[in-house]
């Protein structure tokens, strides 16, 4: 090897030292190796989900850290947080804790700080630390509806059973349908047997027959009842011609009330009085015959007079 050869082996050699100072610093900087770092001391009452180097959040930036994890005599979980001192500005002594445990993404610490004047902690003091755990939150809220829903399939099972009533009424309707289709209506159904339907619908159909003449003899009944009104009750009927008839003997009895009397004062000649009392008589027993025709023709034209027997089918 010539001394250029070794020359350049040596400048090769620095520079890739160099490069591995200059890396190697750079990443010290970028793990904030040569910055300042306050530590916070928090308390919680399991360990479960907190590992070494999960980050701390205040307003969704990660300001820190878990550094470790050890337990306490009273089994507690001491966790050490380191803060770069840049941040420490964020947290006092009303600052909280909070160990998230999203339905999805990586647990982490959540800091809040409600007031920015309060005093910084000192080196011994404990935070406490609360925890939200969104899968056992959504457990929980399911946990209700998973009792339902087993509580429902349970109800299910039994109506499904093949003891249970609901299987008991399908049955029976099956039943009922089966023996419908074998029969022509509900009328075979509620009788039992066919015959029995037959005779029913027969009975039915001659008692529709029955109701047809009896409603035809009514109404014939009525318009003889009408007939019969206007021929004893109208203005040319019986009844007005009796009316009449009586009128014309009470006036003809008076006129011979008033003849006998005549006479009787004046004492007249009997003879010309026995021929004006003939007169008058023959003139009543008109009157009379008269009111005898009106009488038959009255009970001709009742219909209750007339005996009729009325046949039925």
């Amino acid at each position: 090897m010539n001394s250029s050869t070794g020359f350049k082996v040596g400048i090769f050699l620095i520079l890739s030292l160099l490069l591995i100072i200059i890396s190697v610093f750079f990443l010290l900087v970028k793990k904030e190796f040569f910055t300042d770092h306050s530590y916070y001391t928090l308390s919680s009452p399991s360990g479960e989900g907190i590992t070494e180097g999960m980050p701390l959040l205040f307003s969704g930036f990660e300001i820190g850290k878990v550094e470790t994890l050890e337990l306490d005599d009273a089994g507690n979980v001491i966790i050490s947080v380191k803060v770069p001192s840049r941040h420490t500005l964020r947290i006092n002594k009303s600052s909280t804790f909070t160990l998230e445990k999203p339905f999805i993404g990586s647990p982490r610490f959540v800091v809040k700080t409600p007031d920015k004047k309060a005093l910084q902690p000192e080196r011994n003091f404990v935070f406490p630390t609360d925890t939200i755990d969104d899968i056992n939150e959504v457990i929980k809220k399911l946990q209700p509806m998973v009792e339902k829903v087993d509580q429902i399939a349970t109800n299910v099972n039994a109506m499904t059973s093949e003891k249970s009533d609901l299987n008991k009424i399908i049955s029976n309707l099956e039943a009922v349908t089966k023996d419908l289709s074998q029969k022509q209506g509900v009328v075979e159904m509620l009788a039992g047997d066919k015959k029995s339907g037959n005779d029913f619908r027969e009975s039915v159909t001659a008692l529709n027959g029955t109701l047809k003449v009896a409603e035809k003899l009514v109404s014939n009944a009525n318009d003889t009842l009408k007939k019969a009104d206007d021929q004893l009750l109208g203005n040319d009927g019986t009844i007005p011609k009796v009316n009449r008839i009586i009128d014309d003997v009470e006036r003809k009895m008076k006129e011979l009330d008033s003849l006998v009397s005549s006479l009787v004062k004046s004492g007249g000649s009997i003879e010309s009085g026995t021929k004006d009392l003939d007169m008058l008589r023959k003139d009543i027993d008109l009157t009379i015959n008269s009111v005898n025709l009106l009488i038959k023709d009255v009970r001709n034209n009742l219909p209750m007079e007339q005996k009729k027997e009325i046949k039925l089918p």
